[in-house]
């Protein structure tokens, strides 16, 4: 789905920013007894609202602090809210609820480059455990995301005996393909993040950058559709 803004939609999404004083005052030593609250959101559609915490994590005196300090993040987030407001109320119509939103807002909000990973790692890990070998517990890939999947790749088809028939299809290319898109994504400003991808504007983005490194029409969906996969799988294991 190509992503269009549905200015008639954004116009009934409301996104306010406010201070939790509900919650229990953060104090700094340094600044005195001053009470801190966290920076909540609350989103108002059709007459319903919901209230969740920002996804910056921090702590204000006031709310013009907030909106002074930090004012690009935010209208940064409210964007983002947004997206995924009208994302849903696309794909879900008249069953949409804002009830849930703020655990799907969570996962909405999931960097692309992490699920990307995390497909990877347990699609290795599946691998390993059918292939019933001694070393496939400490050959974990979920284990120390620290070290590259490639490692445990490369250390995997050492130490396990026909260990590439355990393995999905062209694995090593999805492998390449993954590298690549991570080192796009990690030279953006913000990382690209879940919901840019399911409502099509990064989709678009991405294959905008492939075309212009002259990849083929067929390599490009190729891409795609792996990033594409990595996406849903974390959309249904996440979102509900």
């Amino acid at each position: 789905m190509n992503y269009l803004y549905d200015m008639k939609t954004i116009a009934k999404i409301s996104v306010r920013f406010f201070l939790n004083k509900n919650v229990k005052p953060f104090h700094i030593p340094l600044l005195g007894d001053s009470d801190f609250y966290p920076l909540y959101v609350q989103v108002t559609f059709r007459r319903k609202n919901t209230q969740f915490r920002s996804l910056y994590q921090r702590q204000y005196l006031n709310i013009e602090e907030a909106l002074n300090q930090d004012r690009n993040n935010l209208n940064y987030e409210k964007n983002i809210i947004q997206q995924v407001v009208e994302f849903e109320v696309k794909t879900k119509g008249e069953r949409f609820k804002l009830i849930g939103l703020k655990d799907r807002y969570k996962n909405y909000t999931t960097e692309v480059g992490f699920s990307v990973k995390k497909y990877l790692r347990i699609t290795l890990l599946a691998s390993l455990e059918q292939s019933n070998s001694k070393y496939w517990m400490i050959m974990d890939p979920t284990s120390n995301w620290e070290v590259p999947i490639r490692l445990y790749y490369n250390a995997s088809l050492k130490l396990i005996n026909n260990f590439e028939t355990f393995l999905p299809t062209n694995f090593k290319k999805d492998i390449n393909t993954a590298e690549e898109f991570i080192r796009w994504s990690e030279k953006k400003k913000v990382s690209p993040l879940l919901i840019q991808w399911l409502n099509g504007s990064l989709k678009v983005e991405y294959k905008t950058f492939l075309q212009k490194k002259g990849n083929s029409k067929s390599l490009i969906n190729e891409k795609l559709d792996l990033i594409t996969k990595t996406v849903e799988f974390s959309e249904e294991n996440e979102l509900v």
